[in-house]
Protein backbone atom coordinates (compact mmCIF):
# COMPACT_ATOMS: atom_id res chain seq x y z
CA UNK A 1 0.00 0.00 0.00
CA UNK A 2 2.82 2.44 1.06
CA UNK A 3 4.52 1.89 -2.46
CA UNK A 4 1.67 2.86 -4.27
CA UNK A 5 1.18 6.15 -2.10
CA UNK A 6 4.58 6.91 -3.03
CA UNK A 7 4.73 5.81 -6.60
CA UNK A 8 1.45 7.28 -7.28
CA UNK A 9 2.10 11.06 -5.21
CA UNK A 10 5.67 11.07 -7.47
CA UNK A 11 3.97 10.55 -10.62
CA UNK A 12 1.31 13.37 -9.61
CA UNK A 13 3.96 15.76 -9.05
CA UNK A 14 6.09 14.92 -11.93
CA UNK A 15 3.24 14.70 -14.60
CA UNK A 16 2.73 17.57 -16.81
CA UNK A 17 -0.72 16.45 -17.46
CA UNK A 18 -1.26 17.48 -20.84
CA UNK A 19 -0.88 16.29 -24.46
CA UNK A 20 2.86 16.33 -25.59
CA UNK A 21 2.42 14.43 -29.14
CA UNK A 22 -1.28 13.47 -30.89
CA UNK A 23 -0.91 9.96 -30.20
CA UNK A 24 -2.44 10.89 -26.83
CA UNK A 25 -4.98 12.94 -28.42
CA UNK A 26 -5.97 10.22 -30.81
CA UNK A 27 -6.24 7.44 -27.42
CA UNK A 28 -8.19 10.85 -25.50
CA UNK A 29 -10.68 11.51 -28.51
CA UNK A 30 -11.81 7.61 -28.33
CA UNK A 31 -12.76 8.16 -24.20
CA UNK A 32 -13.62 11.47 -24.25
CA UNK A 33 -16.56 10.88 -27.36
CA UNK A 34 -18.02 7.60 -25.62
CA UNK A 35 -18.54 9.48 -21.90
CA UNK A 36 -20.19 12.50 -23.99
CA UNK A 37 -21.90 10.61 -27.52
CA UNK A 38 -21.80 7.22 -26.47
CA UNK A 39 -19.47 7.51 -30.54
CA UNK A 40 -16.26 6.03 -31.20
CA UNK A 41 -15.20 8.22 -33.80
CA UNK A 42 -11.98 10.61 -33.23
CA UNK A 43 -13.52 13.56 -35.49
CA UNK A 44 -11.62 16.23 -33.22
CA UNK A 45 -8.54 15.29 -34.93
CA UNK A 46 -10.02 14.72 -38.75
CA UNK A 47 -7.98 17.97 -39.44
CA UNK A 48 -4.28 15.81 -39.13
CA UNK A 49 -5.67 13.28 -42.32
CA UNK A 50 -4.53 15.96 -44.52
CA UNK A 51 -1.16 17.59 -42.51
CA UNK A 52 0.33 14.37 -42.00
CA UNK A 53 1.59 11.97 -44.30
CA UNK A 54 -0.38 8.55 -45.21
CA UNK A 55 1.96 7.20 -43.22
CA UNK A 56 1.84 9.49 -40.12
CA UNK A 57 -1.82 9.76 -39.51
CA UNK A 58 -3.44 9.19 -36.31
CA UNK A 59 -6.70 8.11 -37.86
CA UNK A 60 -8.59 6.61 -40.99
CA UNK A 61 -11.64 7.52 -42.64
CA UNK A 62 -14.36 5.13 -41.65
CA UNK A 63 -16.84 3.65 -43.97
CA UNK A 64 -19.65 6.25 -42.53
CA UNK A 65 -17.41 9.09 -43.11
CA UNK A 66 -15.77 9.62 -40.00
CA UNK A 67 -12.59 9.42 -38.69
CA UNK A 68 -11.45 6.53 -36.38
CA UNK A 69 -8.25 5.92 -34.18
CA UNK A 70 -5.88 3.10 -35.65
CA UNK A 71 -4.56 2.38 -32.49
CA UNK A 72 -5.73 0.05 -29.88
CA UNK A 73 -8.95 0.61 -28.20
CA UNK A 74 -8.23 -1.18 -24.51
CA UNK A 75 -6.14 1.92 -23.10
CA UNK A 76 -9.06 3.98 -24.37
CA UNK A 77 -11.34 1.96 -22.71
CA UNK A 78 -9.30 2.15 -19.45
CA UNK A 79 -8.96 5.85 -19.39
CA UNK A 80 -13.27 5.87 -19.35
CA UNK A 81 -13.77 5.52 -15.43
CA UNK A 82 -11.31 8.47 -14.64
CA UNK A 83 -12.93 10.65 -17.46
CA UNK A 84 -16.24 9.85 -16.15
CA UNK A 85 -15.31 10.52 -12.33
CA UNK A 86 -14.10 13.98 -14.01
CA UNK A 87 -17.54 15.17 -14.30
CA UNK A 88 -17.74 15.00 -10.97
CA UNK A 89 -14.16 16.62 -9.92
CA UNK A 90 -14.93 20.25 -11.98
CA UNK A 91 -12.30 22.23 -10.42
CA UNK A 92 -9.44 19.09 -11.12
CA UNK A 93 -9.87 18.94 -14.99
CA UNK A 94 -11.18 16.57 -17.36
CA UNK A 95 -7.87 16.33 -18.49
CA UNK A 96 -5.94 16.22 -15.53
CA UNK A 97 -8.49 13.52 -14.34
CA UNK A 98 -7.92 11.03 -16.90
CA UNK A 99 -4.14 11.54 -17.05
CA UNK A 100 -4.14 9.85 -13.51
CA UNK A 101 -5.14 6.92 -15.44
CA UNK A 102 -2.00 5.74 -16.59
CA UNK A 103 -0.75 6.57 -12.92
CA UNK A 104 -2.30 4.28 -11.36
CA UNK A 105 -2.38 1.62 -14.43
CA UNK A 106 1.55 1.62 -13.43
CA UNK A 107 1.33 1.37 -9.87
CA UNK A 108 -0.48 -1.80 -10.19
CA UNK A 109 1.69 -2.79 -11.95
CA UNK A 110 4.74 -2.04 -10.02
CA UNK A 111 2.83 -4.12 -6.62
CA UNK A 112 2.37 -6.90 -9.86
CA UNK A 113 6.01 -6.55 -9.82
CA UNK A 114 6.64 -6.93 -6.45
CA UNK A 115 4.59 -9.75 -5.48
CA UNK A 116 5.96 -11.62 -8.48
CA UNK A 117 9.39 -11.50 -6.75
CA UNK A 118 7.34 -12.90 -3.26
CA UNK A 119 5.94 -15.84 -5.29
CA UNK A 120 9.20 -17.06 -6.82
CA UNK A 121 10.64 -17.22 -3.25
CA UNK A 122 12.01 -14.11 -2.76
CA UNK A 123 12.01 -11.86 0.58
CA UNK A 124 10.03 -8.59 1.11
CA UNK A 125 12.63 -6.34 0.93
CA UNK A 126 13.59 -7.59 -2.57
CA UNK A 127 9.51 -7.25 -3.50
CA UNK A 128 9.34 -4.15 -2.42
CA UNK A 129 12.98 -2.94 -4.03
CA UNK A 130 12.28 -4.76 -7.79
CA UNK A 131 8.46 -2.87 -7.14
CA UNK A 132 10.06 0.60 -6.72
CA UNK A 133 12.91 -0.06 -9.25
CA UNK A 134 10.14 -0.78 -11.79
CA UNK A 135 8.24 2.05 -10.73
CA UNK A 136 10.98 4.80 -10.72
CA UNK A 137 14.29 3.27 -12.09
CA UNK A 138 12.80 2.68 -15.62
CA UNK A 139 10.43 4.42 -18.30
CA UNK A 140 7.30 3.24 -16.62
CA UNK A 141 7.80 6.81 -14.92
CA UNK A 142 7.67 8.81 -17.75
CA UNK A 143 4.93 6.43 -19.59
CA UNK A 144 3.02 7.31 -16.56
CA UNK A 145 2.70 11.01 -16.74
CA UNK A 146 1.01 10.30 -20.45
CA UNK A 147 -1.62 9.18 -22.19
CA UNK A 148 0.20 6.24 -24.05
CA UNK A 149 -1.13 2.75 -24.21
CA UNK A 150 2.10 1.25 -23.03
CA UNK A 151 1.34 1.60 -19.48
CA UNK A 152 -1.80 -0.79 -19.94
CA UNK A 153 0.49 -3.16 -22.09
CA UNK A 154 2.73 -3.14 -19.46
CA UNK A 155 0.18 -4.21 -16.81
CA UNK A 156 -1.21 -7.13 -19.06
CA UNK A 157 2.14 -9.02 -19.55
CA UNK A 158 2.76 -8.72 -16.29
CA UNK A 159 -0.74 -9.90 -15.20
CA UNK A 160 -0.26 -12.33 -17.84
CA UNK A 161 3.07 -13.75 -16.47
CA UNK A 162 1.89 -13.17 -12.50
CA UNK A 163 -1.36 -15.65 -13.53
CA UNK A 164 1.05 -18.37 -14.83
CA UNK A 165 3.12 -18.07 -11.75
CA UNK A 166 0.25 -18.40 -9.46
CA UNK A 167 -1.20 -21.41 -11.42
CA UNK A 168 1.71 -23.24 -11.25
CA UNK A 169 1.92 -22.95 -7.43
CA UNK A 170 -2.11 -22.71 -6.43
CA UNK A 171 -3.93 -24.15 -9.44
CA UNK A 172 -7.29 -23.75 -10.07
CA UNK A 173 -9.43 -22.62 -13.04
CA UNK A 174 -9.34 -19.15 -11.98
CA UNK A 175 -5.84 -18.56 -12.58
CA UNK A 176 -6.39 -19.58 -16.03
CA UNK A 177 -9.17 -16.90 -16.64
CA UNK A 178 -6.78 -14.16 -15.32
CA UNK A 179 -4.17 -15.66 -17.57
CA UNK A 180 -6.51 -15.40 -20.48
CA UNK A 181 -8.18 -11.47 -19.25
CA UNK A 182 -4.56 -10.06 -19.17
CA UNK A 183 -3.56 -11.89 -22.71
CA UNK A 184 -6.98 -10.46 -23.83
CA UNK A 185 -6.02 -6.82 -22.95
CA UNK A 186 -2.99 -7.28 -24.11
CA UNK A 187 -4.12 -8.02 -27.84
CA UNK A 188 -6.99 -5.10 -27.56
CA UNK A 189 -4.15 -3.12 -26.33
CA UNK A 190 -2.09 -3.44 -29.57
CA UNK A 191 -2.51 -6.13 -32.05
CA UNK A 192 1.00 -7.74 -32.33
CA UNK A 193 0.87 -8.77 -28.84
CA UNK A 194 -0.97 -11.94 -30.55
CA UNK A 195 2.66 -12.65 -31.34
CA UNK A 196 3.08 -13.68 -27.77
CA UNK A 197 -0.32 -15.87 -27.81
CA UNK A 198 1.13 -19.16 -28.92
CA UNK A 199 4.44 -18.35 -26.53
CA UNK A 200 2.21 -18.15 -23.32
CA UNK A 201 -0.07 -21.39 -24.49
CA UNK A 202 2.97 -23.42 -24.82
CA UNK A 203 3.88 -22.71 -21.21
CA UNK A 204 -0.05 -22.81 -19.97
CA UNK A 205 -0.19 -26.46 -21.94
CA UNK A 206 3.31 -27.93 -20.31
CA UNK A 207 1.61 -26.95 -17.17
CA UNK A 208 -1.25 -28.03 -17.90
CA UNK A 209 0.32 -31.53 -18.91
CA UNK A 210 2.72 -31.91 -16.08
CA UNK A 211 -0.14 -31.62 -13.52
CA UNK A 212 -2.61 -33.84 -15.32
CA UNK A 213 0.69 -36.58 -15.20
CA UNK A 214 1.27 -35.58 -11.34
CA UNK A 215 -2.33 -36.49 -10.54
CA UNK A 216 -2.40 -39.64 -12.63
CA UNK A 217 0.93 -40.82 -10.92
CA UNK A 218 -0.57 -39.83 -7.35
CA UNK A 219 -4.00 -41.92 -8.43
CA UNK A 220 -1.51 -44.68 -8.88
CA UNK A 221 0.74 -44.69 -5.48
CA UNK A 222 -2.75 -44.76 -3.99
CA UNK A 223 -3.95 -48.06 -6.33
CA UNK A 224 -6.78 -45.84 -7.87
CA UNK A 225 -7.41 -46.29 -11.42
CA UNK A 226 -4.98 -43.80 -13.23
CA UNK A 227 -8.05 -43.57 -15.87
CA UNK A 228 -9.93 -41.56 -13.71
CA UNK A 229 -11.59 -38.68 -15.78
CA UNK A 230 -11.07 -35.99 -13.25
CA UNK A 231 -7.70 -34.88 -14.47
CA UNK A 232 -9.50 -33.83 -18.03
CA UNK A 233 -12.26 -32.65 -16.57
CA UNK A 234 -9.79 -30.30 -14.70
CA UNK A 235 -7.54 -29.89 -18.08
CA UNK A 236 -10.79 -29.14 -19.81
CA UNK A 237 -12.12 -26.36 -17.59
CA UNK A 238 -8.77 -24.44 -17.98
CA UNK A 239 -8.87 -24.63 -21.07
CA UNK A 240 -12.76 -22.98 -21.53
CA UNK A 241 -11.17 -20.11 -18.95
CA UNK A 242 -8.46 -19.54 -21.09
CA UNK A 243 -9.83 -19.35 -24.02
CA UNK A 244 -13.64 -17.69 -23.05
CA UNK A 245 -12.19 -14.07 -22.55
CA UNK A 246 -9.58 -14.68 -25.60
CA UNK A 247 -12.53 -15.46 -28.14
CA UNK A 248 -15.03 -12.74 -26.76
CA UNK A 249 -11.78 -10.07 -27.18
CA UNK A 250 -11.53 -11.07 -30.30
CA UNK A 251 -15.14 -11.19 -31.39
CA UNK A 252 -15.05 -7.63 -30.15
CA UNK A 253 -12.26 -6.62 -31.87
CA UNK A 254 -13.62 -7.86 -35.02
CA UNK A 255 -16.93 -6.45 -34.58
CA UNK A 256 -14.93 -2.90 -33.46
CA UNK A 257 -13.45 -3.30 -37.14
CA UNK A 258 -16.32 -3.60 -38.67
CA UNK A 259 -18.14 -0.95 -37.35
CA UNK A 260 -15.55 1.35 -38.18
CA UNK A 261 -14.47 0.25 -41.42
CA UNK A 262 -16.53 -2.28 -42.97
CA UNK A 263 -14.58 -5.48 -42.70
CA UNK A 264 -13.84 -7.50 -39.34
CA UNK A 265 -9.67 -7.63 -40.80
CA UNK A 266 -9.72 -3.56 -41.41
CA UNK A 267 -7.87 -2.13 -38.64
CA UNK A 268 -7.34 1.23 -40.45
CA UNK A 269 -3.77 0.32 -40.93
CA UNK A 270 -2.94 0.39 -44.47
CA UNK A 271 0.97 -1.10 -45.51
CA UNK A 272 0.67 0.31 -49.15
CA UNK A 273 0.71 3.85 -47.71
CA UNK A 274 4.40 2.85 -45.80
CA UNK A 275 3.16 2.20 -42.22
CA UNK A 276 4.48 -1.22 -42.51
CA UNK A 277 8.75 -1.98 -41.75
CA UNK A 278 10.07 -0.92 -44.97
CA UNK A 279 13.51 0.61 -43.50
CA UNK A 280 16.57 -1.73 -43.11
CA UNK A 281 16.38 -4.40 -40.96
CA UNK A 282 19.96 -3.71 -39.35
CA UNK A 283 19.38 -0.07 -38.93
CA UNK A 284 16.25 -0.49 -36.87
CA UNK A 285 17.48 -2.97 -34.69
CA UNK A 286 19.89 -0.50 -33.69
CA UNK A 287 17.65 2.47 -33.60
CA UNK A 288 15.66 0.14 -31.32
CA UNK A 289 18.40 -1.09 -29.10
CA UNK A 290 21.38 1.27 -29.17
CA UNK A 291 20.42 4.40 -30.55
CA UNK A 292 20.12 7.66 -27.69
CA UNK A 293 16.74 7.90 -29.33
CA UNK A 294 14.77 5.41 -29.58
CA UNK A 295 17.46 2.83 -27.61
CA UNK A 296 16.34 0.73 -24.95
CA UNK A 297 19.79 1.06 -23.87
CA UNK A 298 18.94 4.69 -22.79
Amino acid sequence: MAIGVILFALYLITGAARFHIIDEVSLYSVTENLVRRGAWDTDQIAWSQWVNSPAEVLGAWGKDGHVYSKKGVAPALAFLPMRWLARFLPGVGLLQTTFLANALITLLTALLVGDIARRLGYGPRAGVALALIYGLATLAWPYATHLFGEPLSALSLTAALWALIALKQRGGWRWSLVLGMALGVAVATSAVYALLLPLFGLVWFFHQSTSSRTSNASASDFGLRTSDTRPRTSTLRHLLALLTPLVLTAGFLLWYNWMRFGHPLDTGYHFEAGEGFNGPLLAGLYGLLLSPYRGILY
